[in-house]
Order: structure tokens, then sequence, then C-alpha cells
């Protein structure tokens, strides 16, 4: 269903209220600028947990609870306010976004930082 209406990966679905807002033209792109470089934090992770969590669920034979939709989307803003049925804001920051960031972030940069210091650049001799 790629592209179709049930689509959940649809973008002009998901960024509907940009489109509704009464907000100046320039605050919309902005709006679409962040949501382009955030993308794949704030909607794909947790929408990919969301999925392993269902999968798992399904191969452990539990039955999803009746007031959950698995076809909605799951986003960051969901977990942090709750909303979220499959997991918390916690579990999402320490399994899957946590990681991530600490290893592309603050570990694979550590090596280049001391090749640096070694060879002096950006030191002020």
């Amino acid at each position: 269903n790629l592209s179709e209406i049930t689509d959940p990966d649809l973008v002009e679905q998901n960024l509907s209220n940009v489109r509704a807002s009464n907000a100046p033209m320039l605050i919309k792109y902005v709006r679409v600028a962040l949501a382009m470089m955030t993308w794949k934090w704030f909607y794909y992770a947790p929408n990919t947990y969301k999925e392993l969590k269902l999968a798992r669920l399904r191969r452990n034979g539990t039955p999803i609870p009746a007031n959950v939709k698995p076809e909605d989307a799951v986003t960051v803003q969901e977990c942090l306010f709750g909303n979220n049925h499959f997991y918390s804001f916690a579990e999402l920051m320490a399994v899957v976004l946590g990681p991530y960031l600490i290893i592309h972030f603050f570990l694979a940069p550590l090596p280049w930082m001391a090749v640096g210091e070694y060879m002096g650049v950006g030191s002020t001799m």
C-alpha cells in the first residue's frame, strides 16, 4: 500500500497538521525542514520498534489489546506523553535511540579526537 491513503508512512498524511495550521508560510517551511532532519529519529525509529514489539506478541501468541490499533503510527511525541501502548519513552531511549546516539556521536569520534590531539590539530601552539 505504498503512497495510498492507508499507508502509515504517507508524508502528506503525517504532516497534514502543518497544512491545516494558520501559521505563516515561513513557519510552515521551518516545520517541514525540521521534520526532514529528524524524521528518522522522530518517526521511523519508534515505528520500527513498535513493529518489532508486534512481531514478538504474534510469535508468543499474545493477543493485541482491544483498544490498540496496530496500524496507527507511533512517534517520539506520543511516547513522551504516554500515548504509546507498546513501550515507554525510557525504553525507546534505552533500547533504540540511546545506543545509536552514544555509539555514533560519542564513541565513534573518540579515536579521531585522539589522532587530532596527537597530530596537534586544533591546538593553539
